[in-house]
């Protein structure tokens, strides 16, 4: 889609109206009772467009500097090496209860084995790495977000979630996640090795974010990684599908 107008030119001129207002009052070009207003105008424009720019440079403003085409697609590949890397298979995505695990659920979730990598399903780049805490009591604790993003609206969500309450297994597989905020990643790079601590439920929840909504996978695959998903899927559950509205 084609935007009505660029934003990088309305922060631009914007800059340029709030400053020049500013060297008018300054040079008191603009005399009171008016320059008490002028001044508080032109820092209230200013401020918009620093705001402006940040959001540009954040959700319009993505360039992948020529290391793929950030508007191919289908573009994604399975986030696994190997479907004997994933000890079970419980839920895909839903939109409600009406699925076979019976509840909403707005990812992938892949209860790896110990050790098994972790892959970039799509080429990207790293943007988030951090880890969140729920607090003590919580059934999962501690999730350890890693986001990729492959263009300016859509990114790929991985989130470690293991069942601990002991931080140093979250600092294991902290040490044991191979990229950092800026890197570059390939599809089907390694991002991490998977740290399963003991508990049933650790495993990673993966999911696609358009326009900061989650939403069903099953478009974005390439044929080969929906073929591979879907095998893995069906060695577990024959009749599933992979979303349910």
């Amino acid at each position: 889609m084609v935007p009505l107008f660029d934003w990088k030119w309305i922060i631009v001129f914007g800059a340029i109206g709030s400053l020049f207002i500013l060297y008018l009052t300054c040079r008191r070009r603009i005399k009171t009772p008016w320059k008490r207003n002028a001044l508080g105008a032109s820092m209230v424009i200013l401020s918009l467009t620093f705001v402006l720019a940040g959001w540009y440079a954040t959700e319009m403003g993505f360039d992948a500097g020529g290391r793929y085409d950030p508007s191919r697609f289908p573009m994604v590949e399975a986030p696994f090496e190997n479907a004997t890397d994933v000890r079970d298979f419980r839920n895909g995505y839903s939109g409600s209860a009406s699925c076979p695990w019976g509840y909403v659920h707005v990812g992938v979730d892949f209860f790896f084995k110990n050790g098994s990598k972790v892959l970039s399903a799509t080429p990207g780049q790293v943007y988030e790495v951090k880890v969140d805490d729920n607090g003590a009591g919580a059934y999962i604790r501690y999730y350890i977000r890693v986001y990729i993003r492959y263009n300016s609206s859509i990114c790929i969500l991985y989130s470690f979630e293991l069942k601990t309450e002991d931080y140093a297994n979250i600092t294991r597989q902290l040490s044991l996640i191979k990229v950092k905020v800026g890197d570059w990643v390939s599809a089907g790079q390694e991002l991490a090795r998977f740290f399963n601590c003991g508990g049933d439920p650790d495993h990673v929840d993966w999911g696609i974010s358009d326009n900061h909504e989650r939403t069903c996978p099953q478009q974005f695959f390439t044929t080969s990684g929906y073929e591979k998903m879907m095998g893995l899927v069906h060695a577990f559950h024959p009749d599933w599908n992979l979303c349910y509205p």
